[in-house]
């Protein structure tokens, strides 16, 4: 039997920019930003559910946890499975 996976990497419509009052950033936080981590959010949906759709997701769990700010976040398919990725923090 061969088994292969399948793994990719897709851009957000959202990057590097406020949205939906907070502020997002597809990679580490700029120089000088002070922050505290306050959890890592993982949304998943499957094809019908767009990256706009769990971005608002992404942001309204991060709220929820009582961050003002995701830093990290990433758009992913593994194995047919959409998910978004994001670290929750609060910007001091």
């Amino acid at each position: 039997m061969l088994f292969a996976g399948c793994t990719s990497s897709k851009t957000i419509p959202i990057s590097e920019e406020k949205y939906d009052g907070f502020e997002i950033f597809t990679s580490a936080v700029p120089i000088g930003r002070d922050y505290q981590e306050i959890e890592i959010i993982r949304v998943k949906g499957g094809w019908l559910a767009g990256p706009k759709t769990k971005m608002n997701r992404l942001v309204r769990q991060a709220k929820r946890a009582g961050a003002n700010g995701l830093i990290n976040v990433k758009y992913n398919m593994i194995e047919g499975e959409n998910i978004l990725i994001g670290t929750a923090v609060q910007f001091q």
